[in-house]
């Protein structure tokens, strides 16, 4: 409602108070230099004036659409939809035995794995679990974590290869390690953007066990360890659903969730994503009759990647340098490989602006630049993932 309100100007105002004044007492001096004119036009309609703009700003912080920051952030707990919060990154290592290396080897719980960027700063995953490579094994998949919450350790596939400290028992060589997929699971503190996306999917979910409201629920569902890390072990999946004849009579929805890796989530897990599958039952307890969606598989399927060329042209200033170059390289880098899997709502595709915002964050080092290609925003299809094919950082 609050955008379909328009303020008047101080002259519809001033005017409005003037006649409304001659209307109702003897006054009938209505010129622009009059007393009356001066008091209606000059003090009363600019301070009415001010009174609507500032409802109206209050007015707007009620509103979803409308509001920002706190104001949004009040708006989503009003229905019960926590802000979009940075999550820790996970992924699956796999850890490998050298040739020539026999026995068990034993790799215990906080294992550090280290991805070193082009910038030469560390991106740091410890395993969740102590785990075991047989002696009849060559290789063990173990899923770690991010040493921090934050997209920024978002890294592509086979970037994770350095064990800071050897396995313990072995030399350093004895055991290697890698990341077989590209890590797109963290994320950082939701902006107003992404918490009204987040409003608008849930609203979409509100026609309950429908795929929409399933998908939201295995989407949003977040666990949070014995570490007090909130991790949401079922992300950056894609939904397929399974209807096996739904109607009133068989009411019950049965989550399969697949974590990465392929391994099947927790009864914990079910449950939690479950118990976000409100609406079966009223508040009063009686069961919701209607059509439902049996069940909901979440996968990891491989992506289409796409290759995308970037293009950019500098003129530093200054105080520029090659270490400059640099880091914007590493900046690209890193942000192109933290987009996910494109899910049909955009949230895949690679912005001009995503570009202009690495640049940005040099500062003064640069006097100006331009962006060659891409020239415009590149669109995905549903499953595609960018994979950045060349890089190429131009100066003036």
């Amino acid at each position: 409602m609050a955008e379909d309100f328009l303020v008047r100007t101080e002259e519809e105002i001033g005017t409005d108070g003037m006649n409304a004044v001659v209307a109702q007492t003897r006054a009938t001096d209505v010129a622009r230099v009059s007393i009356l004119s001066a008091f209606c036009r000059g003090v009363f309609a600019p301070e009415l004036a001010q009174v609507y703009a500032s409802g109206l700003i209050i007015a707007e912080g009620f509103y979803v659409s409308t509001a920002t920051g706190d104001a949004l952030r009040r708006r989503l707990a009003d229905f019960g939809i926590d802000w979009p919060e940075a999550v820790v990154a996970f992924t699956t290592l796999r850890f490998a035995r050298a040739a020539g290396v026999a026995g068990v080897i034993p790799i215990p719980a906080g294992t550090v794995a280290r991805c070193i960027t082009a910038d030469g700063t560390f991106r740091d995953f410890a395993t969740r679990a102590d785990a075991e490579m047989a002696a009849n094994e060559n290789e063990i998949d173990i899923v770690a974590d991010a040493s921090e919450e934050g997209s920024g350790y978002n890294v592509g596939a086979g970037t994770i290869t350095t064990l800071p400290n050897p396995i313990p028992g072995f030399e350093d060589g004895d055991v290697t390690v890698t990341n077989v997929y590209a890590v797109t699971s963290g994320r950082d503190e939701g902006n107003d953007e992404e918490a009204r996306q987040r409003f608008y999917d849930w609203l979409t979910a509100r026609t309950r066990a429908t795929p929409a409201a399933l998908e939201y629920a295995a989407m949003t569902y977040a666990e949070t360890g014995s570490d007090g890390v909130v991790r949401h072990p079922i992300m950056s999946a894609a939904a397929e659903e399974f209807l096996d004849e739904p109607g009133p009579d068989n009411a019950a929805v049965r989550l399969y969730i697949c974590q990465h890796g392929g391994e099947l989530a927790t009864d914990e897990q079910f449950e939690g994503v479950e118990q976000r599958i409100d609406g079966y039952t009223d508040g009063d307890g009686n069961e919701v009759e209607g059509w439902r969606a049996a069940g909901i598989k979440v996968i990891y399927a491989d992506p289409v990647f796409r290759d995308v060329d970037v293009t950019i042209s500098l003129k530093l200033s200054t105080r520029g340098s090659a270490a400059t170059v640099r880091r914007l390289q590493s900046d690209v880098t890193l942000r192109t490989a933290s987009l996910p899997i494109e899910n049909g709502r955009g949230r895949g595709m690679l912005k001009v602006k995503t570009l202009f915002d690495a640049i940005c964050n040099l500062g003064d080092e640069v006097e100006n630049a331009r962006i060659i290609t891409p020239v415009e925003d590149v669109q995905l299809a549903v499953g595609q993932k960018i994979v950045l094919r060349s890089l190429t950082i131009l100066t003036e």
